[in-house]
């Protein structure tokens, strides 16, 4: 329970806290002590205590009717302590003719060893301020009308898109606000003596305002600078809330991975038959590194942003130059910590990402390889032989062929860049005569046949059409069939039915190709078989199919 005291300060009553009257009565008393061997120091004393009434009248006004100690703390700050007063270069002479200083050497008063005053400083004139007050100190800086300064930077901000916003916003930052009586002086410019800072204490003078005629720009500027602190407030209400989640969400996950330490395996790779097992985990240092330094991050950040807003509102007193120190400090080293973790995160996914790549091809080369043996098998056992072997994956594949049966096996031979050589033969014994040679077939290019060769080294060829993989002569025909076929009831037609509904109604590109007129001799030897080398077209695809390959002999030959 705090006691409330009734003082009476030049002629006026004001009822004040217990350690508001401590706070204020200490200071009085400093400062007549400053001022008691000064010349006319009592009645400098008394203009000062006078002017405190004031500023207390002010707050009791605003505040209430009882004076607290923030009220004495924010009088003190704006009159300014005798270490705010004192110089060692201002001398005065006593009635006895000595001279004395002004206040006594050091290590009394860290105040006194300020530099000569008459040169401007920049500051922010928080006494005249729309925003804070940047623009004002400018002003009087430069010696310049800061109506006209604000003017500038609203068209500029527009012109800019926002990027002047950004600047004023450092520039609020990083400029100190001319709190003190002697930081008053130097941001004008005037000397910092006993005579002028009496003089600035007691009159608590103004920057000379802009003139009646220009009220309507100033009622246009503080339009802006409220829909400019409105959009601050958001914005930063808005940072507030995205770092309040994201610190939520480290939180939540470090939690996470303090409970399970499997949480963060983030590779573990299964492909059909091979199986890679990278149980991959971040490692716990950077993690924990990251989250505590970030956590330190977001919360000074936080800190700072809800100060800032308050502070805009007018609710809380300028930040102490030691917390915003020591707070920036903290700041900087966090986010630099925090970077340096997550960098080093980075590197490890990285190098896991690269092993498990390496890891990922291998498979999938030591995978084709497996399939090229298949293939090969296969080719063996139904009685092929691989005549051309360049740059192919595969000699055969095993799915859905032209007929819309799965599990077929097929010839195929493919190469994504199209630079392959692919060649498979069957050499068989007939009688001598004239054949027929059918086979079905795909492809996306031009140069791709199925050929026979006989004993002489006759060469029969015909070109597999280009569908690619969708449509093609044996889908047409198929499709033809069944729209025909009204009777739906034939087993031709359920064939034909499957054959148009492959691949979900739009075919897989197989054509029939038919060589005529092969002509076997006497040594009854013929070779066939499907290539994309053709001694006439040049190769531009990238894969060919051939299946069903059939030979007759034409009718009424013998």
């Amino acid at each position: 329970m705090k006691r409330n005291i009734t003082v009476n300060l030049y002629g006026s009553l004001y009822n004040i806290d217990e350690d508001a009257y401590e706070l204020l009565n200490q200071y009085l008393s400093n400062i007549r002590a400053f001022f008691s061997k000064q010349p006319d120091g009592s009645e400098v004393a008394d203009d000062i205590e006078a002017r405190v009434a004031e500023l207390m009248d002010e707050k009791r006004e605003a505040d209430g009717n009882v004076i607290s100690i923030e009220d004495v703390q924010s009088i003190i700050q704006r009159i300014g302590t005798p270490d705010d007063m004192c110089r060692q270069d201002d001398e005065f002479s006593s009635a006895d003719g000595e001279s004395h200083h002004a206040c006594p050497p050091p290590p009394y008063s860290p105040g006194c060893m300020k530099s000569p005053g008459g040169k401007k400083k920049l500051y922010r004139d928080v006494d005249h301020k729309m925003l804070g007050g940047v623009l004002t100190g400018l002003g009087q800086y430069l010696g310049v009308d800061p109506l006209w300064l604000r003017l500038l930077a609203v068209v500029l901000a527009f012109a800019s898109w926002g990027a002047v916003v950004a600047v004023y916003v450092v520039l609020w930052i990083l400029i100190p606000a001319a709190v003190t009586p002697a930081e008053r002086l130097e941001m004008k410019g005037e000397p910092v003596n006993m005579e002028s800072l009496g003089d600035e204490i007691i009159n608590d003078k103004s920057v000379p305002q802009s003139h009646n005629s220009y009220s309507f720009l100033n009622s246009l500027l503080q339009l802006f600078c409220a829909l400019f602190k409105g959009m601050l407030f958001v914005c930063g209400a808005g940072a507030i809330l995205f770092f309040a989640g994201l610190f939520l969400w480290m939180t939540v996950m470090m939690a996470w991975a303090a409970i399970s330490p499997g949480s963060f395996v983030y590779q573990v790779l299964d492909i059909e038959n091979g199986v890679i097992d990278l149980h991959t985990a971040l490692p716990p240092l950077p993690m924990w590194g990251l989250y505590i330094c970030g956590s330190i991050f977001l919360l000074v950040s936080i800190y700072f942003l809800v100060y800032a807003l308050i502070r805009m509102a007018g609710r809380k007193p300028g930040m102490p130059v030691w917390t915003r120190g020591v707070g920036l400090t903290v700041w900087t080293v966090s986010l630099f910590l925090s970077a340096g973790c997550l960098g080093m995160l980075i590197g490890n996914v990285i190098r896991e990402d690269s092993a498990f790549n390496i890891a990922l091809r291998n498979m999938r080369d030591q995978q084709k390889e497996q399939r090229k043996e298949q293939s090969v098998e296969y080719l063996k056992r139904n009685g092929w032989k691989i005549v051309r072997d360049s740059n192919v994956s595969s000699f055969s594949s095993y799915g859905e062929d032209f007929t819309g049966i799965h599990g077929r096996h097929y010839l195929e031979g493919s190469n994504s860049s199209g630079e392959m050589e692919y060649e498979v033969v069957r050499q068989v014994k007939v009688a001598p005569g004239l054949y027929t040679l059918s086979a079905y077939g795909r492809t996306n290019g031009n140069g791709a046949e199925i050929f026979a060769t006989n004993g002489r080294g006759e060469r029969f060829s015909a070109p597999i059409p280009s569908y690619g993989s969708h449509g093609g002569e044996v889908w047409e025909e198929a499709s033809r069939f069944v729209e025909a076929d009204t009777a739906h009831t034939s087993a031709l037609y359920q064939r034909m039915k499957r054959i148009a509904d492959t691949d979900g109604g739009e075919g897989r590109g197989w054509s029939r190709v038919t060589v005529s007129n092969v002509t076997v001799g006497p040594d009854s030897v013929l070779t066939y078989g499907v290539t994309n080398c053709s001694p006439s077209v040049v190769w531009d695809g990238t894969w060919l199919s051939a299946s069903s390959f059939e030979l007759k002999k034409a009718e009424g030959v013998r």
